[in-house]
């Protein structure tokens, strides 16, 4: 981003500040903040002053410690409301989870992770789903994999070097797993994990091509091996899991273009 003239460095940073916080380490301090950004504690402590004073970040004075404030709360629903992916992405995330009593996700690729952005549920019997906004990491899971295939090889090669941070052993094992997925993805469409990343739990994946966000999303179904075993997750869960992306991608086409049509149209 050094060549970019329009990139505000001070800005991203400030973000990175915020990426840090998760409901497993609500509360840091900049010493915390500053070894896992990589930035010096003078500069991240000038960042969270500055998010203080915006309300992003609130200052726990028992813990001598940031936690995120509660303006990032109006962040979620309007970062739904505006790309309008709830809207056409739900009623099928429902039915599929109705018809098959898993669970459904869909999660969005951002900063070398996965990120739910929703998640559906009706079987009482499986774990609920993940929070709105958990990070998953890309190892071993099918979202992951099919991440990883769905992307470009300069892509591919900057997660694979992220994901390794300089670990052969880790380049090697992520490597084979991509060369796997990519098989997979080219001859079947979609991407699977049987027990690799949470044991005893079986998933698949597909990515939604949804030109107009700019994102590449993921949608998901997974549960318990014995309720989802690998013969039932290829014969009768990838071919609706597939027909539903194929729906949910000609629908958010259907949707999108009349309103481009009518921002062509110059008020009279």
């Amino acid at each position: 981003m050094a060549t970019d003239p329009q990139f505000v460095a001070a800005l991203s940073h400030g973000l990175d500040i915020l990426r840090c916080f998760t409901p497993e380490r609500p509360v840091l301090a900049n010493s915390a903040l500053a070894n896992m950004t990589g930035m010096p504690r003078s500069s991240v402590s000038r960042l969270t002053h500055t998010l203080v004073k915006v309300g992003f970040l609130d200052y726990d004075t028992d813990a001598r410690a940031y936690r995120l404030g509660l303006s990032v709360l109006s962040l979620q629903p309007a970062a739904l409301a505006g790309t309008r992916v709830m809207e056409n992405v739900a009623p099928h995330m429902s039915e599929l989870a109705n018809r098959l009593e898993i669970r459904v996700l869909l999660t969005v690729y951002e900063n070398y992770g996965l990120t739910v952005v929703q998640g559906v549920c009706t079987n009482p019997d499986i774990p609920a789903p993940s929070y709105v906004g958990c990070r998953y990491a890309i190892p071993r899971r099918a979202m992951g994999r099919a991440c990883m295939a769905s992307s470009s090889g300069n892509e591919q090669e900057k997660i694979l070097r992220h994901l390794s941070q300089g670990d052969q052993n880790m380049s090697e094992a992520l490597h084979a797993e991509l060369d796997q997925a990519v098989r997979s993805y080219r001859s079947r469409g979609f991407c699977t994990s049987l027990g690799e990343g949470r044991p005893g739990n079986n998933s698949i994946s597909v990515m939604l091509n949804l030109p107009h966000l700019g994102r590449r999303l993921f949608l998901s179904c997974g549960g318990p091996s014995h309720r989802l075993p690998e013969r039932h997750l290829y014969d009768r869960v990838a071919p609706l899991l597939m027909r539903s992306a194929a729906d949910i991608e000609r629908d958010s086409a259907r949707r999108i273009q009349p309103r481009r049509g009518a921002a062509a149209v110059a008020p009279a």
